[in-house]
């Protein structure tokens, strides 16, 4: 199984409906799970959250909610996709069929399994974080942050959160994922690099 995490910042390039797909198909097979950013739609929240003095918590749902829509948005350019409602339902997922995993009913499920969040509901954590609590939960071999740059070395998992290049809790939240790759998927070829993790 891996968790690919599909930047916000790539829903609008044209190219996506395309590139998306090819890159999928150059990869090992094996069952994949799709977490897709926020993109324009959370900087809505951020924008509002600065209005309104809205609480954190109330921002990082809302947040959360437009990563919701954006995976809508995302099996509408690529079709051959499957909802997943849960992590249970990516067990029976083919190779060949991506799954989105719906990040509303995943954080949900597990606060009320808990009776508390497994992420701090604050903006330390976006999608990269998301993403990473789905690879550890769905015990993934690897991570893959699909964004529209690499990262600057040094490539660990520590200075690309310190930089920015990922949330600031995502060193925490990627502790123990066995492998994150980052691709630039705007880039000839798809340009890749691993982050250590340390």
């Amino acid at each position: 199984m891996r968790v690919v995490k599909l930047g916000g910042s790539l829903l609008d390039w044209p190219d996506i409906s395309t590139a998306l797909p090819q890159w999928h198909a150059a990869q090992p097979a094996m069952p994949s799970v799709l977490v897709v950013g926020g993109g324009r739609l959370a900087d809505v929240f951020r924008e509002m959250y600065r209005l309104h003095s809205l609480s954190e918590a109330s921002a990082h749902w809302l947040c959360v909610r437009a990563m919701q829509l954006n995976s809508h948005l995302a099996h509408a350019l690529w079709p051959a996709t499957v909802h997943l409602d849960s992590l249970a339902a990516a067990a029976r997922l083919p190779p060949e069929r991506p799954g989105l995993l719906d990040p509303w009913q995943f954080l949900q499920a597990e606060a009320t399994a808990s009776g508390v969040s497994a992420l701090p509901e604050c903006w330390d954590v976006t999608s990269d974080s998301i993403a990473a609590r789905a690879g550890e939960c769905l015990g993934a071999c690897e991570l893959v942050l699909l964004k529209s740059a690499l990262p600057s070395e040094p490539f660990t998992r520590a200075y690309a959160t310190q930089t920015g290049y990922v949330d600031a809790f995502f060193a925490t939240a990627a502790a123990r994922l066995p492998a994150v790759r980052c691709v630039n998927l705007r880039g000839a070829n798809w340009p890749e690099c691993l982050l250590a993790a340390n």
